[in-house]
């Protein structure tokens, strides 16, 4: 067998070269596709992810709205109900002092008027006190102390403790200096001190 020559040598080097850099190619090729595919499965994996986080923000952005709309509607019925509670205040409170001028004649102290203020249903002292001002022409100064009461407030209060002691009146002993509660004593000659269940005292005409 005679051996090759150069030239053949050469052409099968040539040759193994080529499939080498076919193979090579064809490895770099099938990587590029496993990479490709990969990444497509990441993006599809991160799309996913993203469309679960929107999804979760819409959700909770939907939950914030609603709770923000229940409060705006809290506050607006809460709102009213003041409004509709100071409305009422002041409307009773313009029939008390009506029914009270209509049973006082001139010649009316200052005791007279706290008592038929009372008598009306005008059971708190601040209360009775800012009348006395406002409809009635007393003393508009206020005390200068912590409890910002007007000024005649213990005079109301002397006047009113004057009918507890005839029987006249009863005080609410669960209230405070801050503002005494008092009632008509429907039972002269009883216990003119009592104390009234705080469901009750709600239903106060208070200032």
């Amino acid at each position: 067998m005679r051996p090759l020559l150069d030239k053949q040598i050469n052409r099968l080097n040539k040759l193994f070269e080529k499939q080498i850099e076919e193979l090579i190619e064809e490895q770099r090729k099938s990587q590029r596709e496993i990479e490709l595919e990969k990444n497509r499965e990441d993006n599809k994996r991160m799309e996913a992810l993203l469309k679960d986080k929107k999804e979760i923000l819409d959700e909770l952005e939907a939950k914030r709205t609603a709770i923000l709309k229940s409060e705006v509607m809290r506050k607006q019925q809460e709102g009213n109900r003041k409004e509709s509670l100071e409305r009422e205040r002041i409307e009773k409170n313009a029939a008390i002092v009506v029914a009270t001028k209509a049973i006082l004649d001139h010649s009316a102290t200052f005791e007279d008027i706290v008592y038929a203020l009372v008598l009306n249903g005008q059971h708190s002292a601040v209360a009775i006190s800012f009348n006395l001002i406002e409809e009635f022409g007393f003393d508009k100064r206020m005390s200068v102390s912590i409890m910002n009461r007007p000024r005649i407030y213990c005079d109301v209060l002397v006047a009113l403790m004057k009918r507890v002691e005839i029987g006249n009146l009863i005080r609410d002993e669960s209230s405070s200096m801050k503002d005494c509660i008092f009632y008509v004593n429907l039972y002269p000659g009883e216990d003119t001190n009592i104390t009234i269940p705080e469901e009750q005292q709600q239903t106060f005409v208070l200032f």
